[in-house]
């Protein structure tokens, strides 16, 4: 047996509460399919790997730890995001203290933005990029089975006398059909998992990624993990992990996370022309843009099981709009929208309040905006800049950012100011935006005739509970 042959991937412990605050509720716990790719390159090379899914087992920190340790590792990964990164430093920390002689790494799209800025002495590697073969490569390293030198390893950043070295991006990986399909059968039970409540309408539901990386230059995006570049699954390839989670995993409901999956016109009407060949069935949503729909695709989707699709619309202002270089026009959204709607899919938009150059005024231009479109949700976030951003770069030297604190950055947190609206009128803002949208008689009639089914009826309960919390 190899000396690293026994390889622990953890998604660090954080509740519900610490993710999503007063959303808790029905914020989203969804499996961690980064690990699950890694996984899966890990065991095709013959490799034993265990995933420990805290977050969603609800684990604390030393049942975090005890339950890593009892697959005896000799190397750990941990993954971290903007959220979770203070729980993937407290639990490098606590692991090296329990066994000194792990080899312990931290991946994730946090350490894709800062690099070595995200690391601690506790680590020995951090993975920056696309991480699959980078992880892949050091394992070999570490064995002494790898022809290459460490500095000649792509996306890993290394410690060396003390100082953590960072080596050169690794390429992308251009045909994501050479990936095996995520290693899910390694996580705790799939029924554990739900996106947030809007997300779905039948369990079980799990995530899926068809493609990676976005061509377009909105500002608050960061592409430091799968780049601009888009890069998709063949149509086959999806189609027959949509049939492995129907005919293995029992799934009844798939949320397609890709950042946009509408982006391919041609590729998305041949997957649901093979979804309806195959007879699958299986209701799905997933994330597009305006600008990138048809009424003949749309068409399609409804026929193959789409159900909802989520649009980042992000403000009703124009000139705004042009700020982020969101890349749409309001008349593209009205028109966009109203095709879904026609479609026979229910339509969710996503909006951001607390751009550098908003006012109160523009502020309730968006919110009047959503209420006069004919959406089914809208999702409102605070603006809250990631590092490796434009944005984060403008917020700086625009209005007031405290980022001395990341783990406080998140949809529900003001840790930004712009200069014409303050923390308090943008929490006030916040809270009105999802109160006079929900709370519409004409809307929440609307919603009651959409109900069609139990869990359809809990998961409007919760929603209700979280608004009136508000």
């Amino acid at each position: 047996m190899s000396s690293v042959n026994n390889i622990g991937l953890v998604s660090p412990p954080i509740s519900t509460l610490e993710r999503y605050g007063k959303f808790a509720d029905v914020g989203s716990v969804t499996p961690p399919l980064g690990l699950c790719y890694i996984a899966s390159v890990l065991e095709k090379e013959g490799y034993s790997v265990s995933i420990v899914d805290a977050e969603v087992l609800k684990f604390s920190m030393e049942e975090t730890v005890d339950k890593v340790l009892s697959y005896n590792p000799k190397i750990v990964g941990i993954t971290s995001t903007m959220t979770t990164f203070h729980s993937a430093i407290d639990l490098g920390r606590n692991l090296r203290k329990a066994k000194s002689d792990l080899y312990l790494m931290l991946g994730g799209p946090y350490v894709s933005a800062l690099k070595t800025k995200a690391l601690d002495d506790s680590f020995d590697f951090g993975v920056f990029g696309e991480g699959e073969y980078t992880v892949l490569e050091l394992i070999k390293f570490l064995e002494e089975i790898n022809t290459k030198s460490i500095q000649e390893i792509d996306g890993l950043i290394y410690k060396k006398d003390g100082q953590f070295k960072l080596n050169k991006p690794r390429e992308y990986i251009e045909c994501l059909d050479t990936l095996p399909y995520p290693a899910r059968h390694l996580l705790p039970d799939m029924k554990l998992y739900r996106p947030n409540a809007q997300c779905y309408k039948k369990l079980p539901v799990t995530t899926l990624i068809t493609g990676r990386g976005c061509p377009y230059n909105c500002i608050f995006c960061d592409h430091s993990t799968f780049g601009k570049k888009y890069r998709t699954h063949s149509a086959e390839y999806v189609v027959n992990e949509i049939q492995i989670l129907t005919e293995q995993y029992g799934i009844k409901e798939i949320w397609i996370v890709d950042d946009t999956f509408t982006i391919d016109k041609s590729r998305v009407i041949k997957i649901c022309e093979m979804i309806i060949k195959r007879g699958i069935d299986v209701s799905w949503s997933c994330c597009g843009r305006v600008n990138n729909i048809s009424p003949e695709m749309l068409q399609k989707m409804r026929s193959a099981g789409c159900w909802m699709i989520a649009y980042g619309i992000e403000t009703g202002n124009q000139e705004i709009m042009e700020y982020i270089k969101k890349g749409i026009t309001i008349e593209q959204v009205k028109e966009g929208i109203k095709w879904t709607k026609e479609a026979g899919i229910l339509a969710k938009g996503y909006f951001m309040i607390g751009h550098p150059t908003d006012t109160l005024k523009t502020i309730d231009e968006t919110i009047s905006f959503a209420k006069s479109l004919p959406l089914d949700y809208a999702l409102f976030l605070i603006n809250s800049p990631l590092p490796n951003t434009e944005l984060f770069e403008i917020c700086k030297s625009i209005g007031k950012l405290d980022y001395t604190d990341l783990s406080k950055f998140s949809a529900w947190n003001a840790v930004y100011e712009p200069p014409a609206v303050s923390k308090k009128q943008l929490e006030a803002k916040h809270r009105e935006a999802y109160r006079s949208f929900y709370l519409r008689p004409s809307y929440v009639c609307r919603q009651l005739r959409n109900i069609d089914n139990v869990d359809d009826l809990w998961r409007h309960i919760n929603a209700l509970v979280t608004l009136l919390r508000l």
